[in-house]
């Protein structure tokens, strides 16, 4: 009884690490429920999330849309006239 609570434990922590990681961005977040337990769980609800790497555009992309919105304004005062 006491091996089948150990595995359920086990089996608890690697899932739950995984979904905490994956709310976050992160992948094989599972790894550290899998090989250090609860403890890994903690671990990885204290990690910081990617997802701002993940959204930020390549330097002088802004530029490229404030130019594309700016032509975009003059066709469309050219076809207002």
């Amino acid at each position: 009884m006491f091996l089948l609570f150990l595995l359920v434990s086990w089996a608890g922590s690697t899932y739950a690490a995984h979904a905490l990681g994956t709310r976050k961005g992160r992948r094989n977040c599972w790894l550290w429920g899998f090989l250090v337990g609860w403890i890994g769980v903690v671990v990885v609800a204290c990690l910081k999330p990617r997802y701002e790497k993940r959204n930020t555009r390549p330097p002088g992309e802004d530029q490229r849309w404030a130019e594309l919105a700016r032509r975009q304004a003059e066709l469309d005062r050219q076809r207002a006239r």
